[in-house]
C-alpha cells in the first residue's frame, strides 16, 4: 500500500512540475511573440523598433469623432509590453499641425497629475520634433513618460512611451523613440 501512495504522490509531483514548466513556458513564448522587433506601419508612415504593435480602430475613431471635420484621416498603434504602454499615432490634418499645440495638449492630458515635463526642439529625418520627457503620479505611484511630437504640415506624429519609474524601463522607453524613422511614401515600405 505505501509503495502506490508513494508512486502516485510521485506522479502528482512530476505533474505539478511538468505543468509549471508547461505554463512558464507558455508565459515565456507569449512575452517573446511580443518582444521588439523593426517595424514598419505603412498607413502610419514609420518605421521602428518596438514591441508588436496593433492597431487600435477604437481609438482611431475616437481621434476622428473628436477632432472632427478638422482630421482627414487617423492611424493608432500600440502595445503593453514589461510594464511599458508603447503608442504611436499619425493623424493627417484638413489644417496645418502646430507641434505647439501637441505640447498643450500633452499638459492638459496631465494636468491633474502632477505632470513635469521638458521639451527639446529636435528633428527625425527632416521632419520637425519635440522630444517631451517628463514623469506624473496616477493612484500614488509615480510613471514617467518619453515621447516625440513630428509635425509636417498636414501630418502629426505622436510617439510615446509611458512606464513606472525605474532605469531599466527608462532604457526600453527611450530605445523605442530613438529608432524612429518617418517613411517617405509606400515606396520604403
Amino acid at each position: 500500500m505505501t509503495k502506490r501512495v508513494s508512486f502516485a504522490l510521485k506522479a502528482l509531483l512530476i505533474l505539478l512540475i511538468a505543468g509549471f514548466i508547461a505554463n512558464n513556458l507558455w508565459i515565456y513564448s507569449k512575452e517573446i511573440a511580443k518582444a521588439p522587433i523593426e517595424q514598419s506601419l505603412a498607413d502610419a508612415r514609420i518605421s521602428v523598433f518596438a514591441p508588436v504593435l496593433e492597431k487600435d480602430i477604437k481609438n482611431e475613431q475616437d481621434i476622428k469623432s473628436l477632432m472632427g471635420i478638422r482630421v482627414k484621416e487617423a492611424h493608432f498603434y500600440k502595445s503593453v509590453y514589461k510594464n511599458i504602454e508603447y503608442s504611436i499615432r499619425l493623424t493627417q490634418l484638413s489644417g496645418e499641425a502646430s507641434l505647439q499645440s501637441g505640447v498643450e495638449s500633452i499638459k492638459n492630458l496631465f494636468k491633474d497629475d502632477d505632470f513635469v515635463f521638458t521639451q527639446t526642439d529636435n528633428k527625425v529625418n527632416d521632419f520637425g520634433a519635440i522630444l517631451i520627457e517628463g514623469s506624473f503620479k496616477k493612484n500614488g505611484r509615480q510613471y514617467e513618460l518619453i515621447g516625440q511630437l513630428i509635425g509636417d504640415k498636414h501630418d502629426f506624429w505622436q510617439i510615446f512611451a509611458v512606464y513606472p519609474s525605474g532605469q531599466r524601463n527608462k532604457r526600453r522607453a527611450k530605445e523605442f523613440v530613438d529608432s524612429v524613422k518617418i517613411l517617405q511614401g509606400k515606396q520604403n515600405l
